[in-house]
């Protein structure tokens, strides 16, 4: 018993001392994160928001972020929308292309490509909505 007790104290500190290994992020992860960003819009969630964008897209947003009336807007303009990706795809390495139609109302639709990378540095991949653009 005491040398089961032993070895399994040992591979602990073993695995403990082992660089951490880094895991690619997937298209899913890509359409989760996208997903999320989407959850967020329409809740008014600029605290989410902040988080899960960086790059060109939380440059562009910053001011907007920041502004107290901004999660109400965001609250009308998107509550009511649905969001529906239609294609995702690998461009780089860790970093995604995902296409989406924001459903606005019965008469408008809003087509967008968002690119989606890892942050740099992470073990993990914690992915980030880096850029917008209308389509």
């Amino acid at each position: 018993m005491k040398a089961l007790i032993g070895i399994a104290s040992l591979c602990m500190l073993l695995a403990a001392t082992l660089p951490a290994r880094s895991v690619a992020a997937t298209d899913v992860d890509a359409r989760n994160i996208v997903n999320a960003y989407f959850e967020a819009l329409k809740t008014g969630d600029v605290a989410t928001i902040k988080i899960i964008t960086s790059g060109d897209l939380l440059r562009k947003r910053s001011r907007l972020l920041d502004n107290p009336s901004y999660p109400e807007h965001l609250i009308t303009a998107y509550q009511s929308a649905s969001f529906v990706i239609t294609d995702v795809s690998k461009i780089g390495n860790d970093r995604y292309s995902v296409k989406a139609t924001i459903q606005l109302n019965a008469n408008e639709q809003l087509p967008r490509t968002y690119t989606v990378e890892s942050s740099t540095g992470a073990s993990t991949p914690e992915l980030r909505v880096v850029d917008e653009e209308n389509i």
